[in-house]
């Protein structure tokens, strides 16, 4: 089970990579208010986990097992989402 900080690169990386096929390293740090050396990181580590493609000052891409990981994360967050606000009563300004 990929852990919350797995999670949020390889959602972050969905989103990004749905505007352009690599994702680089600067777009990736800066949308999750991180340091670049910080992302550089995680983007190796998650390249061993079999969840990127990434090449240094080329960015990174989703692996089929990643972006199923992304997509699985993004549903999760949506059906929350949406229990809070149609079950608990949230707006979702809110949410």
């Amino acid at each position: 089970m990929p852990t919350i900080s797995i999670e949020n690169y390889l959602k972050a990386i969905w989103h990004l990579q749905r505007a352009s096929e690599r994702v680089k390293t600067k777009s990736l740090a800066t949308h999750l208010g991180v340091a670049q050396p910080s992302a550089t990181n995680m983007l190796k580590a998650l390249e061993g986990h079999g969840y990127v493609e990434y090449a240094a000052y080329r960015g990174a891409r989703l692996t089929p097992s990643g972006q199923q990981v992304a997509l699985k994360v993004i549903r999760n967050h949506r059906l929350i989402e949406a229990f809070l606000v149609e079950t608990l009563g949230y707006s979702w300004a809110d949410v």
